[in-house]
């Protein structure tokens, strides 16, 4: 699952952003259909809607979260096409400027795959098939599979350092 974003007063209201039209909306297709050349297709006549939002001159920002909105909800149907979605150990996040919904035309797309404790072999290869046909979509993917002891891990050898860098900001 991809987990939701925290809106503040600077990012769009979600409640009014632009709405991608119903054809658009990966949430609706069933797993059948999740196949490499149907996901292309969406991906392109989402790239030809954007394009026509933006010549008719709507806001930008809205673009954006739309664009960012489109990829969790793609993400997260092959996410759960994959089963991935039962395991209940397992998250899959949006990080960097995708996790603040901030996806620009031909950013990458960071996530994080996250686990309580290591991924088993079995999930490995899930998580590879997955990942595998997010590349085959010619996604711009970039990714990290940690699990929770390895995150504590490397965030208390960066803690110590964050005063001294915010300091140099």
């Amino acid at each position: 699952m991809i987990l939701p974003r925290l809106y503040n007063d600077v990012e769009p209201n979600p409640l009014e952003l632009l709405m991608l039209p119903e054809q658009l909306n990966p949430s609706a297709i069933p797993d059948n259909q999740l196949t490499i050349p149907h996901c292309k297709e969406l991906l392109s006549r989402l790239q030809t809607w954007l394009q026509e939002q933006f010549m008719a001159q709507e806001d930008v920002l809205e673009l954006v979260a739309a664009r960012s909105e489109f990829t969790d909800q793609l993400l997260t149907r092959l996410w759960q096409k994959f089963g991935l979605d039962k395991h209940a150990s397992l998250a899959l996040i949006a990080v960097g400027g995708y996790g603040r919904a901030e996806l620009h035309p031909y950013s990458d797309i960071d996530i994080l795959i996250l686990s309580q404790k290591n991924i088993t072999p079995a999930q490995g290869e899930t998580v590879s098939q997955f990942l595998t046909l997010l590349w085959d979509l010619r996604l711009d993917i970039g990714h990290a599979v940690r699990s929770l002891k390895d995150v504590r891990s490397r965030v208390k050898k960066i803690l110590p350092w964050l005063p001294i860098c915010w300091k140099a900001v």
